[in-house]
């Protein structure tokens, strides 16, 4: 238990270059290590309890302990009625939040709950902690954010190690003088500071106010200050999340603006689909409500009007996490999971000791606000699960009879070899995704004869194709850049595309992530724009030939998606299949009468007959007054034409 405690701040080496695994090598490894560190943790748990100790038995029955294992084991219980159940299990490998974390946070606690105990081990996690983030910070003051020893692809996350080592250090060095006390305190500001975080930075001065106050109420209304303290923690991310949505509509751009709208993912999820209010749809799906319920009538895709075109999930790479704990939670597990979540918040100051209650209550407002706007990476989970241990009130417990013991004991050693086995399949489905990066950049190396079993070369442990469908999108751009660099396209890029394509078809089913069926449509529209090419014809006819059954099979677990069928649309109508715009258009319009996409193409479709031309011009002139040119090119001129003679009539 002890070497897992000290490991833990140690983490983030494992982002660094001699580690680098997977498609998002600054998190994957991480995450791995974050498993081994709470597999390390459960087998001293299990067998301090089998031999009988009272702080062991204490530890697993504290709130701080029980709350996360709670989430574990509801997600636990959701997980097989889920459409993709094993990523509910790891999570999105790009940030790895999922059943397992829980189970992670959870073991690190009670353990720390039995280690921070000892004085010797609490010097030596302090003074780890300190070398840990401050090596952290130094890497971050390099100016070009890219560079080859960042452990973070957005800065910003860094601010939880200045946020939660603050009350660590107050807790485990407990210096009796103030000019100590300011200096761990100003400490943690600067690794805050570093990481650049506004919303951070604001709270870490708000910050100053709230323990005043607190303080305040310690020396002059003491029974008032836990009460308040809880309140406080409480209702900060609420106030936080309302304050973000209301405030961010109005902008248009930045981040609170993008904030805004993940929380209108949110809301347009659970309105298509209320049955997710109560169990939701499991951990790290909310790529996949995104993709679903993307708020297109929000933002423009061509940057109109100077509203921001790229959002994720739109142009670029979607948005792998809510960045709201609570959104995060409730489209994960229902209301349920997102109380709990809550609730495990709220507990910071309602079972912390009565000394540490001005820490407790300060850092349970800020943090919950902060979650609200930004999520915690892997790294930060055992500073975050170890302040919660050092804080924590004593909690004694009857040691059970030894056949209970044993029981118990055979549990957290089931659950710590499940996030062992999770560190192992993350290191190897990563090793090879991370392998397929590398080579998508380089195809000269590779066999210029297509796999007999394309099926086996992504493993995904059942993750739905999150990785492939990162790779198949992205070589899909890397020969777009190729070509626009005016380098031949080689027999070697062909069948690697080839693969993708062979890889997808395997893949794509009922349990495929919509994020791999995205990939495909996007890949499909490529191969007859931008990538029209002789050698990638026979891979474009396999593709285009499959193409409205994909679409179809999107569209209806995309209800108001119809930004995707406009390359389908596009193409028929410009090959004169007119009956498959037809089809299509009469299902967008039938969902949604205004929709700018249907009324288009139906109208164009219409034109071309003199007897129901009028409809079809008028279809057109709606498309337009819809926000059409927000979502398809549409040549200026034909735009005009239609708005004048709108006008003429």
């Amino acid at each position: 238990m002890v070497a897992a405690c000290v490991a833990g701040p140690c983490l983030l080496v494992f982002s660094t270059p001699p580690f680098h695994t997977g498609l998002w090598p600054q998190n994957e490894p991480v995450f791995a290590a974050l498993n081994a560190t709470a597999a390390v943790a459960a087998l001293g748990l299990a067998l301090a309890l089998m031999g009988g100790s009272p702080a062991v038995t204490a530890a697993l029955r504290h709130p701080f302990t029980l709350i996360p294992l709670a989430v574990a084991g509801w997600s636990l219980l959701l997980m097989p009625i889920h459409r993709i159940p094993l990523l509910s299990w790891f999570g999105t490998p790009e940030f790895g939040q999922g059943i397992a974390w829980h189970f992670d946070f959870a073991l690190i606690v009670a353990a720390g709950l039995v280690v921070l105990r000892m004085p010797g081990p609490r010097r030596i996690l302090g003074w780890t902690c300190v070398v840990a983030v401050a090596v952290v910070a130094s890497t971050m003051i390099h100016t070009d954010k890219g560079w080859w020893l960042a452990p973070f692809l957005f800065y910003d996350a860094l601010a939880y190690y200045g946020l939660f080592v603050t009350p660590l250090l107050l807790v485990l060095f407990a210096p009796r003088q103030w000019r100590w006390r300011l200096a761990i305190i100003a400490f943690g500001f600067i690794v805050i500071m570093i990481s650049g975080n506004r919303s951070a930075l604001l709270l870490s001065v708000l910050a100053v106010p709230i323990a005043a106050f607190l303080m305040w109420l310690n020396t002059w209304r003491p029974n008032w200050l836990r009460p308040l303290a809880i309140l406080g923690t409480a209702v900060a991310p609420l106030l936080t999340t309302g304050a973000v949505y209301f405030v961010g509509e109005g902008l248009q751009d930045g981040s609170l603006w993008s904030r805004m709208l993940h929380i209108e993912v949110a809301r347009l999820s659970l309105s298509h689909e209320p049955i997710a209010a109560l169990v939701g749809g499991g951990w790290g799906s909310y790529g996949e409500w995104q993709l679903a319920h993307l708020p297109i009538g929000q933002f423009d895709f061509f940057g109109h009007e100077e509203i921001r075109a790229d959002w994720d999930g739109a142009r670029g790479e979607l948005h792998f996490q809510s960045h709201n704990f609570l959104i995060e939670a409730l489209l994960s597990g229902g209301v349920v999971a997102a109380g709990l979540v809550w609730l495990g918040l709220v507990a910071l100051p309602a079972f912390c000791r009565r000394r540490y209650l001005v820490i407790a209550g300060t850092l349970g407002a800020v943090g919950a606000a902060l979650m609200a706007v930004w999520a915690p990476d892997a790294g930060a989970v055992p500073y975050i699960a170890l302040t919660y241990a050092a804080v924590a009130m004593p909690c004694r417990a009857p040691i059970p009879a030894i056949p209970l013991r044993i029981v118990i004991g055979l549990g957290f050693l089931t659950a710590g070899t499940a996030v062992a086995l999770t560190c192992f399949t993350i290191l190897r489905d990563g090793q090879v995704m991370y392998q397929a990066a590398h080579d998508n950049r380089d195809t000269a190396g590779l066999s210029t004869t297509a796999h007999d079993a394309c099926d086996t070369l992504f493993p995904d442990s059942g993750r739905g194709g999150v990785h492939l469908a990162s790779l198949y999108r992205n070589f899909s751009i890397e020969l777009a850049n190729k070509l626009a660099l005016s380098k031949r396209l080689t027999e070697t890029d062909a069948v690697r595309m080839a693969d993708y394509v062979c890889a997808a078809d395997h893949m794509i089913g009922e349990r495929t992530s919509l994020r791999l069926a995205n990939a495909d449509l996007m890949v499909t529209a490529d191969l007859i724009t931008i990538l029209d090419f002789p050698i990638l014809e026979p891979v474009a006819a396999q593709l285009t030939a499959r193409w409205g059954q994909r679409l179809h099979w999107f569209l209806e677990r995309s209800p108001t998606r119809s930004d995707v069928t406009v390359p389908y649309l596009s193409w028929h109508f410009a090959n004169g299949r007119e009956s498959e715009v037809s089809d299509v258009t009469a299902k967008l319009l039938a969902r949604n009468r205004d929709d700018p996409v249907g009324l288009w193409f139906s109208g164009a479709v219409l034109l071309g007959d003199e007897a129901t031309a009028e409809t079809g011009f008028a279809r057109m002139r709606d498309a337009l007054e819809h926000g059409l040119e927000k979502i398809m090119p549409v040549d200026p001129d034909i735009a005009k034409q239609i708005r004048t003679s709108q006008a003429g009539n």
